[in-house]
C-alpha cells in the first residue's frame, strides 16, 4: 500500500509526515522534529503539550472523587453511586448510538442493562456473602465439633463465593469498557472537557491498534510476538493523522499504539508517563460495574469488598498490559508463558504465581478468547462482538447483554 496514502513523502532517507492542519507552527515544527526522530525535540514536545494533559484527567478525578465521598460521606452515601451510575449510563448511551453494527444500536435498553445488571450482581454479591456470614459463623451455636466443620465448610465456601463474584464483575467491567469506551466512536473528535478522556482511549485503541491489526507485515509479527511489531512509518502515519492532536500522541506512546499500558523500553514515555497511564485507565474502570461495586461495598461499610474490587481492576490492567499475547500463535503463547512462568523453589508467593499464571494463559477459556479475539478484529461480522479478554467471562456477559 503505498505510503502517500497515509500523508507520507520520502526524501532521501528520511520520510516527513503530513502534519494535521491544526496545529500551531511551532507544535508542527516539534512534532515534525519527533516524528524525523530528533532526540532534542522530545522534551520541548513534552513541555508544549502538558498544559493540556489535566484536562483527560477531569473524568478519572471525578471517578475516584465519587469512591472517596462514598468511604467518607456516612449519611449521604447514595449520592457518588448515583454519579457513578449516571456517567456509566452517559457511556454506553452514547457508545450505542454509535455502535457500527445496527443490531447493537439500543442506547436506551443498553442503559438499562448496564445499569440494572451492575446493581443487580452487586447486591446478590454483598446479600449472599451477608446471608452466608451469619449463618456459618454464628456464635450463638454451641461450641462443639460440628460447628467448628460448618465454620470451616461456611469459610471455604465464602471464599468461593467471592470470588465468583468478583470475577463476575471483573468480566463485565472489561467487556463494558472495551465496548463503550475504547469502541466509543462518537468521542473520534474532541468531545466535552469531562469525557476527554474516552477521547483519548479512543484514539490508542481504535485509531491506532485496530489500524495497525489490518497490516499484513503487522498481523504477521504479531503472531510472532515480535518485540516491535508495529513498523515505525505507519506509527508516524497515525501520529500525524487529522483526528490526533499533539496531545494523543503522548497516549500513543504511552500505549504503544494501542498495545500495551504503560509501555516498557520506550526513552520517550519516563517513570512519571508510563505509571500515569495504568492509573488513568485504573480509575476510568470505576465508571464500569467494578466502580459500582466499590461504591456500594463503601455504603455497606465491607472495606474488604472494595479491595477485592479494586485488585480485580489490577487484573484488567495485567491483562490489557499484555494485549499482544490476544494476537499470538498458540505455539508462540506457550512458549513465552513458559519463560514468564518458569517454576521457581526460591518462595511459595512465585511458586503460586507460576501455578496460577500458568493456569490462566493456558486454560481452555483462554484459547477460546484468543480466537474470538482475533474474529472481532478480522471479521466484519463479529466487528460489534467479542469484546471480553476475560478467560470464561461469556457465562456472566451473556445473561446480561446477550452477546460478549
Amino acid at each position: 500500500m503505498p505510503l502517500r496514502r497515509y500523508g507520507w513523502a520520502r526524501d532521501c532517507d528520511e520520510a516527513t509526515p503530513r502534519l494535521p492542519t491544526l496545529l500551531a507552527s511551532h507544535e508542527r515544527t516539534m512534532a515534525t522534529k519527533i516524528h524525523v526522530g530528533l532526540d532534542d525535540s522530545t522534551n520541548e514536545y513534552r513541555n508544549t503539550s502538558r498544559g493540556e494533559y489535566w484536562k483527560a484527567w477531569v473524568l478519572p478525578f471525578v471517578l475516584g472523587s465519587l469512591v472517596a465521598l462514598a468511604v467518607s460521606m456516612p449519611h449521604s452515601q447514595q449520592l457518588p453511586l448515583l454519579g457513578q451510575l449516571i456517567i456509566m449510563g452517559s457511556l454506553v448511551y452514547q457508545s450505542s448510538k454509535t455502535a457500527r453494527d445496527i443490531r447493537y444500536r439500543t442506547p436506551a435498553l443498553n442503559v438499562m442493562r448496564a445499569i440494572f445488571g451492575s446493581i443487580f450482581i452487586v447486591v446478590a454479591e454483598v446479600t449472599t456473602i451477608q446471608m452466608a456470614w451469619s449463618y456459618y459463623f454464628s456464635f450463638k451455636r454451641p461450641c462443639c465439633i460440628v460447628s467448628l466443620i460448618a465454620a470451616l465448610i461456611g469459610a471455604v465456601g465464602l471464599i468461593l463465593v467471592e470470588f465468583l463474584f468478583t470475577y463476575a464483575t471483573c468480566a463485565l467491567t472489561d467487556y463494558m469498557f472495551h465496548r463503550f469506551v475504547w469502541h466509543a466512536h462518537w468521542a473520534k473528535s474532541h468531545t466535552s472537557l469531562l469525557f476527554r478522556a474516552v477521547h483519548r482511549h479512543y484514539v490508542q485503541h481504535y485509531l491506532a491498534h485496530h489500524h495497525h491489526v489490518h497490516n499484513a507485515e503487522t498481523r504477521s509479527n504479531l503472531a510472532k510476538l515480535s518485540p516491535s511489531p508495529m513498523g515505525s512509518a505507519r506509527k508516524h502515519a497515525i501520529e500525524g493523522g487529522s483526528s490526533v492532536s499533539v496531545q494523543d500522541v503522548n497516549v500513543l506512546w504511552c500505549s504503544n499504539h494501542g498495545l500495551t499500558v504503560g509501555v516498557e523500553d520506550d526513552p520517550r514515555v519516563t517513570f512519571s508517563m508510563k505509571w500515569g497511564c495504568r492509573l488513568h485507565t485504573a480509575l476510568m474502570c470505576l465508571a464500569m460495574p467494578c466502580g459500582t461495586a466499590v461504591i456500594i461495598n463503601a455504603i455497606q461499610g465491607s472495606f474488604i469488598g472494595m479491595l477485592r474490587h479494586c485488585i480485580s481492576i489490577a487484573f484488567i490492567l495485567y491483562i490489557t498490559f499484555h494485549h499482544d499475547k490476544y494476537h499470538a500463535d498458540v505455539e508462540q503463547r506457550n512458549q513465552w508463558v513458559d519463560r514468564r512462568y518458569k517454576p521457581s523453589h526460591t518462595s511459595c508467593a512465585q511458586r503460586a504465581i507460576s501455578i496460577i499464571g500458568k493456569a490462566l494463559w493456558l486454560s481452555e477459556g483462554m484459547s477460546r478468547v484468543t480466537q474470538e479475539h482475533i474474529k472481532h478484529h478480522h471479521s466484519p461480522e463479529h466487528r460489534d462482538e467479542y469484546y471480553g479478554l476475560v478467560p470464561y467471562g461469556s457465562f456472566f456477559i451473556y445473561p446480561v447483554w446477550q452477546s460478549w
